[in-house]
């Protein structure tokens, strides 16, 4: 063997160590580098260790935090609340007292309706039933004096001494016929509040406690014992070491003091947290007990020391774990391209057709097509012969203009100077129904001057561009709607010009004649007769006027009462006999099948249908013309209720086809009927009548023929009466002389205390006048019991007005003054008006002006002589 040759066999075997050794190297590194990935683990979760005891603890003093501010919000809201609740079921109470105390059932009805866990009424007696069927008596205790002072109000009650239990108690009195009838009770016994404590923390159930300021307990969640203070917790077992001395001492927090603290216990420690609840001042104490932090902990270690396996069996498996995760990085390439392909072609679904445009090589590409007409085009070739596509299919020259010149090459390559990441337009397409196209021209490659690739994507709008066309027709619409609308207002206020100026000018006008004659008493009796009628005029106009207002603006609403349809037809005779002698017309008002002579509604609202619609029929019907009315009922598939029908008949001047389509519109009158001239109106009166007709579920139908005559036929759904025991007054209008009576009247503006003043005094009765609210409440707590037999209350007063003066009058001290009489005295005449002063405790309601006979009855019904 030569030296060549054995050179190149310790060369092979040099190679072989050397190859060798090289592994050797590696395995040490890899060694090496396993030690150091453990050593590095190990300190790791060692850090980690400590920072999860650290994330832990701070994990519980952040719930604490959140659950403290939460449940003392809550508490603080149901506080507050309880009150609300209460209102609004002594409202509901005193208006559907019967004079009779509540029962047992009505106090379990009104639990039902209530969130409250104890609902109760005590009579003015102290007499208590609960809807727990418990009955007691009370003398002194705080909701029972308060209540029946007419106070509202809450209060904490603990170890009661009928149930041994506590209590958070609401209360609110009754009021009836300005007296307070008894006072109804609700609230929360001690596990209804422990409910609302309830919490939990990671699954695990947290101990709470609701207790005083002092540290007197209201209740407790999830404690195994009771206790009655914080002080008997914090001496328990728990806190205490073996000698019995407590190891923590506490202070209770203020509205500023609020922070977690770690209570010691003879196993560990409770993470613990008072909360001030600033409402009530209350303190909720929050404790994680020492069970659940240890419990917390264990798991966290054990999961700690699974990721410990976890991470060394990791390490030494880490290669296999490289070659695996290559393996599924370059199976997660392909999913993500495959999720990628499948969201291009979510987005290519929205469009009728994408293409792909080289504009360098003049060449285009459908990616993707919907629309037939496209179809016709080869799927790829020369995209200037597109562009002559695109305007073929153009609805007509200026969409072909349009299309042609935002597609050219020319208009596109604009793009790159503008710097638009891409444009759009839309063009009308030919067809039936016509259509229309929006195209989206976007970049796909630039080159340094120009745009070298685009991508065409077209969205079909027809249904956009339809919504749009009709709402642009629905604007239009109601811009005529609306211009119609402030020619009839403009109308109605030339009209109503003329109207409130002929009254006024009679009022003015007899004023200056009565006043020339003022020797002549008959001329100055005629004048005044003259004056009366034109002032009933001018408040006719007047409310008309806001009672449209009022419905317009949804605030009109129907009152309830029992009244008799004897007296309606009566009222209807009396009404219609007087206008009917006016013009020498004849009347026949008649009454058929009633079987139900008491009914419920609102008199007042069904007289002013009445009275609108034969009023028009006398307006309208000439002289020695005929009229009749006729008043009948239907029964209807409802118990209680029936069908009252009013229809009225005339041979009067009738209408015409166009404007009986616009009767029931508001400011509506026939102005081009010269026959029209001289009869007076607002264009108000059939508008009020269709919707109060509508406001009883009922409905208004009217036929006419011109020159011939037209009837009115409305229908009205009321409740019967017949069980219902109806008042009736003593003398009714009747005058009687009230000397030796005095009475307050309580009114701001001297020309209308002036003439209250003179029409009361017109009754003998003596009369005292202060200008406010607030004066009059001074004045009777100056005055005797039985002073003033009756006030008269203004209600719109400067410093006093005078639902807050009839409420403070009710509230002083005796039965005198929840028995006065006060009459609201006022110009808010409305439905709602009457109920407002009602519920401020007045007993009647007088309208302004006043009417003498009004006055009289009002007087009957409430002074004894």
């Amino acid at each position: 063997m030569d030296i060549e040759e054995k050179k190149g066999i310790d060369g092979y075997f040099s190679f072989m160590d050397e190859g060798q050794r090289s592994k050797d190297g590696e395995s040490r590194m890899h060694i090496i580098l396993l030690l150091v990935v453990l050593v590095v683990i190990t300190i790791s979760m060692g850090v980690y260790s400590t920072l999860l005891r650290e994330k832990t603890m701070g994990d519980m003093e952040a719930f604490l935090e959140s659950e403290g501010v939460s449940k003392a919000m809550l508490f603080d809201s149901i506080v507050t609340g309880t009150e609300k609740a209460i209102n609004i079921l002594a409202n509901i109470e005193s208006v559907v007292w019967n004079g009779e105390d509540i029962s047992h059932e009505r106090v379990h009805e009104l639990k039902k309706s209530s969130s409250f866990s104890v609902v109760g009424f005590c009579d003015r007696n102290g007499n208590v039933f609960t809807s727990d069927n418990d009955e007691f008596q009370v003398e002194n205790e705080e909701y029972f004096v308060n209540g029946i002072a007419g106070k509202t109000g809450y209060l904490l009650i603990l170890d009661s001494k009928f149930t041994g239990e506590n209590y958070l108690l609401s209360y609110a009195p009754i009021v009836s016929n300005g007296e307070v009838q008894g006072v109804i009770i609700g609230g929360y016994d001690g596990e209804s509040m422990g409910n609302f404590l309830s919490g939990n923390y990671y699954g695990r159930p947290v101990r709470e406690i609701l207790a005083t300021a002092d540290g007197r307990v209201i209740t407790c969640f999830g404690c195994k014992e009771k206790y009655k203070t914080l002080d008997e917790l914090f001496a328990s077992d728990r806190y205490a070491n073996p000698k019995g001395n407590t190891v923590y001492e506490y202070t209770l927090p203020t509205a500023s003091d609020t922070e977690c603290f770690k209570a010691p216990t003879n196993a560990g420690f409770d993470f613990m947290k008072f909360s001030f609840c600033p409402v009530s001042g209350w303190i909720i104490t929050e404790i994680i007990p020492d069970e659940i932090n240890t419990r917390i902990l264990s798991d966290s270690y054990s999961a700690l020391a699974i990721l410990q396996f976890i991470c060394v069996a990791s390490v030494a498996s880490y290669m296999l774990v490289i070659l695996l995760y290559e393996r599924k990085k370059s199976k997660k390439l392909e999913k993500r391209n495959a999720i990628s392909d499948n969201i291009i072609s979510a987005i290519i679904n929205l469009f009728t057709k994408v293409i792909e445009v080289d504009l360098k090589e003049n060449t285009y590409r459908y990616i993707t097509v919907k629309d037939s007409v496209d179809g016709l085009m080869p799927i790829s070739g020369k995209y200037t012969d597109l562009v002559e596509h695109f305007g073929e299919m153009a609805f007509d020259n200026k969409a072909k203009r349009t299309v042609m010149i935002a597609t050219s090459p020319v208009t596109i390559k604009h793009f790159h100077t503008e710097g638009s990441a891409y444009k759009s337009f839309e063009y009308h397409l030919a067809g039936e129904p016509s259509r229309w196209e929006k195209l989206f021209i976007i970049p796909l490659k630039k080159s340094l001057m120009n745009i070298d690739k685009v991508l065409l994507c077209a969205e079909d709008i027809s249904f956009v561009k339809d919504q749009d066309e009709r709402s642009r027709a629905a604007l239009v619409e109601a811009y005529t709607n609306a211009e119609k609308a402030n020619s009839a207002k403009s109308s109605f206020l030339a009209n109503m010009s003329h109207d409130i100026r002929t009254p006024m000018n009679a009022i003015v006008g007899m004023t200056q004649i009565a006043e020339s004659h003022l020797d002549d008493i008959e001329r100055v009796k005629d004048c005044l007769r003259k004056i009366s009628v034109s002032s009933g005029q001018l408040l006719d106009l007047i409310n008309d006027v806001l009672d449209m207002s009022k419905i317009e603006a949804d605030k009109s609403f129907l009152q309830e009462e029992v009244f008799e349809i004897s007296e309606l037809a009566e009222g209807l005779n009396i009404m219609a006999e007087t206008q009917a002698n006016a013009k020498k017309q004849h009347i026949d008002v008649l009454c058929s099948g009633i079987k139900h002579p008491r009914l419920i509604g609102d008199k007042g609202r069904i007289r002013q249908v009445m009275n609108n619609i034969i009023s028009n029929s006398f307006k309208y019907t000439p002289e020695k013309g005929k009229i009749r009315i006729t008043l009948s009922e239907k029964d209807i598939d409802r118990p209680g209720f029936i069908v009252l029908e009013f229809t009225v008949l005339d041979n009067g001047i009738g209408m015409s086809e166009e404007f009986m389509k616009k009767l029931f519109t508001p400011f509506s009158r026939a102005t081009d009927d010269e026959r029209l001239d001289h009869i007076q109106g607002t264009g108000l009166g059939m508008a009020i009548t269709k919707n109060l007709v509508e406001m009883m579920n009922g409905t208004i139908r009217v036929n006419s023929v011109l020159n011939k005559g037209t009837s009115f036929d409305v229908t009205m759904v009321l409740k019967t009466a017949d069980d219902v025991v109806v008042e009736k007054s003593g003398e009714g209008g009747n005058i009687r002389e009230f000397k030796g009576k005095r009475c307050l009247l309580v009114e701001d503006n001297e020309i209308n205390a002036e003439i209250a003043t003179e029409l009361i005094g017109m009754t003998h009765m003596a009369v005292e006048h202060v200008k406010d609210g607030k004066e009059a409440l001074e004045r009777m707590k100056k005055v005797e019991e039985g002073y003033y037999d009756v006030v008269f209350m203004d209600i719109q007063m400067p410093v006093m007005n005078g639902y807050e003066a009839a409420m403070a009058i009710r509230k002083l001290p005796g039965e005198y003054f929840r028995k006065l009489p006060i009459i609201a005295l006022t110009a808010n005449a409305f439905a709602e008006d009457v109920q407002a002063a009602r519920n401020a405790g007045m007993n009647e309601h007088l309208a302004k002006p006043l009417e003498f006979e009004r006055l009289i009855k009002v007087l009957n019904d409430w002074v004894i002589l």
